[in-house]
């Protein structure tokens, strides 16, 4: 029904004047209404940036864990002709001194070994005795036969001595006697010599075995020691992941068997704590050491932290999984991208920073005091390529500007603007480009 054939309407239903002049006044009033309604500009309803001034600065954001730069790894014994299995060990987040517990190994092998050899000790020594009360013994014989060959020669010289004056069957007898006396003591002394040397070595065995068995003993000790190890240094105890062919890697645990030598606690220097995170080979050229971050960690995402950049790996560290998501597409996997290590050192310590915690870094690329900047999605491209914004003051018509650095959220705009302007979220010709690039989120494994 239009607004004319609403009019011959009433006009031919209403006699009285008044009502007339009421039902004229009515519909004057619902053609305003309807005027208004169809008059409104869409471009009212279209939402609006503001261009601001001020500070600006182009980060890069990226992921990472907590290490300290200097650690004290404890490893495991090298000790292969047994098994090593932790019974005890002090729970991880433990701040200890020099000297403190850290973790012990099952020593029940070790300790039957030691208690078998000091059965074996107590039985060398008793054959050490055994010979040396032998040797003395015999010793002491040989010396009674030296002393009675000693008498029998002083005996044999005092009688051809006596006999001097005898037949010389008598004396020859006697000269007999005596070199028989001679020859007894030659020999008892010989076999007294030959006596000492043989016991000499008799005993030096026996000794090296009660030695041996000695030194054996300390062995084992020594690896009973070197089983339950203390820490060199003051620190955090921070568990070290073990596994291998038969089991998935994990955090050393009790009843572990890690190998000998293998790291199973490390103690880290608390007031030299590095933030530790891959830089995909897009953005590594940018990075810099010396350049300075703002961290935050997952664990007090309200308290900022500061550091600078201390290294910048020369070398491709890792390959990372990436995907990428772009204007008006779905989602489009990407291949493998080489990500480099950047090290963050935290300016000083802080007792919230602890080895193994996962942060955020917001490494800090280059900063402007006084630009002006604008949302990077109210910035598109014309045909050519070149960068336009639709302000309100000239709305639909396009206004050139010319952009500088950006960051995730924001870009620079040189020219074409002034601060307090305000452009278009949503263009009027749809056949602009967004002027932002593919963003790419990248997942680390």
């Amino acid at each position: 029904m239009t607004v004319r054939y609403i009019y011959k309407w009433m006009l031919r239903s209403l006699k009285d004047r008044r009502i007339k002049f009421a039902a004229i006044g009515a519909l004057a009033l619902l053609v305003l209404f309807i005027f208004m309604a169809y008059s409104v500009s869409p471009v009212d309803e279209r939402k609006w940036a503001e261009v601001q001034r001020g500070e600006f600065i182009v980060d890069i954001l990226e992921s990472g864990q907590i290490n300290s730069s200097n650690s004290v790894l404890i490893n495991a014994p090298m000790e292969w002709r047994m098994e090593l299995q932790i019974t005890d060990m002090v729970a991880e987040g433990t701040n200890v001194a020099k000297g403190d517990f850290l973790v012990k190994f099952d020593t029940s092998t070790l300790l039957e070994q030691l208690e078998s050899q000091k059965d074996n000790l107590d039985q060398t020594v008793l054959d050490l005795k055994r010979v040396e009360k032998e040797q003395s013994f015999r010793m002491s014989e040989l010396e009674s036969n030296l002393q009675m060959s000693v008498y029998s020669r002083e005996a044999s010289s005092m009688q051809l001595e006596q006999l001097k004056f005898e037949s010389e069957i008598r004396k020859e007898e006697a000269r007999l006697s005596y070199q028989i006396a001679l020859l007894s003591y030659d020999e008892t002394e010989k076999r007294i010599e030959t006596k000492k040397i043989d016991d000499a070595i008799q005993h030096r065995k026996a000794t090296l075995n009660v030695e041996q068995t000695q030194t054996r003993i300390k062995e084992i000790e020594d690896k009973i020691d070197g089983l339950e190890i203390y820490s060199p240094v003051s620190g955090m105890v921070v568990y070290q992941e073990i596994g291998g062919q038969d089991s998935p890697l994990h955090k050393v645990m009790l009843g572990d068997k890690p190998f000998p030598g293998q790291a199973v606690i490390s103690i880290p220097d608390l007031t030299k704590i590095e933030f530790v995170t891959l830089v995909n080979e897009i953005d590594i050229a940018q990075v810099k050491p010396g350049q300075k971050a703002v961290l935050r960690l997952d664990a007090y995402e309200d308290t900022e932290f500061y550091g600078k950049v201390t290294n910048v790996a020369q070398l491709v560290e890792n390959k990372i999984e990436t995907w990428t998501w772009r204007i008006n597409t779905a989602q489009e996997p990407l291949d493998e991208v080489p990500t480099f290590e950047v090290r963050i050192m935290f300016d000083g310590a802080d007792p919230k920073l602890r080895p193994g915690m996962t942060a955020q870094a917001r490494i800090i690329i280059d900063e402007f005091s006084d630009v002006l900047y604008v949302p990077i999605g109210t910035v598109f491209e014309n045909a050519e390529g070149s960068p336009i914004v639709f302000a309100r003051q000239r709305f639909p018509n396009p206004v050139p500007v010319e952009t500088g650095k950006r960051n995730e959220r924001f870009i620079i705009v040189n020219t074409g603007v002034s601060e307090g302007d305000q452009i278009c979220w949503i263009p009027p010709d749809q056949n602009v480009n967004p002027c932002t690039p593919s963003v790419t989120m990248i997942q680390k494994k």
